[in-house]
């Protein structure tokens, strides 16, 4: 395995990147190409009955310290199906000032392509400086489903975030146009039961995004009103938000619990699939182990 590292003020800091290519070969997805520097690789991907794959993005050192960088570009060509996760949480663990963790996700759907990115969550440890990006590019046929579940302390271990900081950024594309910005900054103020501004004393947030065609939102415009109706009353807790905008599906938690964002998100997700709105029925395997 090739790989590099980055030394800054003596440290030695991972630098790693991954390119990734899904292809349509005779009727069932493939991983076409995988190219990685660094400690970061796929497992071999997984064919599914209807034709899809799931794949597994792979880090081996198990989470970020101050200085490491990780770099995720991932292309979904003409017609491809494919669901992305990952093994286990991403971990961003306390580091000193001016060593910051990044972390930049690159996504690109193409005509007819479908892509899920289901990564589990990723665990801000006290005194974490992180930065993530993630971009979505998506032609107008493509279709694209991802989450992001943030985890803010390990508070079933006694930890709060009490020092450091987490900036995110999404921006989501289609056809070169933007659809949909949000930016996202916590500090440990943040978290301040009486701060009006900021999350209310919880430490988990999660995002669910799906973004589907034009014509296939003019078609299903009142099946997804009536599942989002269903959502809303499965979930009626103010932690709880799902809605439609414009050609976009939002799901939206913000509380206290991995495990209660992670499954209202995936039933979300199968409640979508179920009216053939979607998304896939089928449920990686290693997120049951």
């Amino acid at each position: 395995m090739s790989s590099a590292v980055d030394i800054k003020n003596g440290a030695r800091n991972w630098v790693a990147q991954l390119d990734l290519e899904l292809a349509l070969r005779e009727e069932s997805t493939v991983v076409a190409s995988a190219r990685h520097v660094g400690p970061l690789r796929i497992q071999k991907a997984f064919p599914q009955p209807d034709g899809s794959c799931h794949v597994y993005l792979l880090h081996p050192p198990g989470g970020l310290v101050g200085g490491d960088q990780l770099s995720i570009s991932i292309h979904a060509g003409n017609g491809s199906s494919a669901l992305l996760t990952t093994p286990s949480a991403g971990k961003f663990y306390g580091c000193l000032e001016g060593l910051d963790q990044k972390q930049r996700i690159d996504i690109s759907v193409a005509e007819s392509a479908r892509l899920e990115w289901l990564p589990q969550e990723n665990i801000y440890f006290d005194g974490a400086r992180s930065d993530l990006e993630t971009n979505v590019n998506i032609e107008s046929s493509g279709l694209f489903i991802g989450w992001e579940i943030h985890c803010l302390g390990r508070r079933a271990m006694g930890e709060t975030f009490a020092d450091g900081s987490m900036n995110q950024r999404l921006r989501v594309y289609r056809e070169g146009k933007l659809l949909h910005r949000e930016r996202l900054t916590v500090l440990p103020a943040s978290l301040l039961a009486t701060s009006k501004w900021g999350l209310g004393n919880n430490s988990v947030i999660g995002t669910l995004i799906a973004s589907l065609p034009a014509d296939l939102v003019a078609a299903k415009s009142r099946r997804i009103q009536e599942k989002l109706v269903e959502l809303n009353a499965l979930q009626p807790q103010q932690s709880w938000g799902f809605s439609l905008k414009d050609s976009m599906i939002l799901g939206r938690y913000l509380g206290d619990s991995v495990e209660t964002c992670r499954a209202g998100l995936t039933q979300m997700r199968l409640k979508l699939s179920s009216a053939e709105i979607c998304g896939s029925a089928s449920i990686p395997r290693i997120w049951n182990t």
